[in-house]
């Protein structure tokens, strides 16, 4: 079992596809494009380890500043 929470947010991450590679350090704040459904899935997995604040919607999904606590 892997002790920290990080490389388990790295996977989903790479799993959504996105075009940047990332590495999240405490209090790194990143901006991306979801669908609706992928906030939300990730906002229930990592309640008390990330902070999301939607920026606006576009016809691609919900832009969302993510902060790691």
């Amino acid at each position: 079992m892997v002790s920290s929470e990080q490389p388990f947010l790295l996977f989903w991450f790479e799993g959504m596809r996105l075009n940047k590679s990332i590495s999240m350090l405490s209090g790194e704040l990143l901006q991306f494009t979801f669908k609706r459904i992928e906030v939300l899935f990730l906002s229930l997995l990592f309640e008390d380890k990330l902070i999301f604040t939607h920026e606006n919607d576009t016809k691609k999904g919900k832009k969302v500043k993510i902060q790691l606590r």
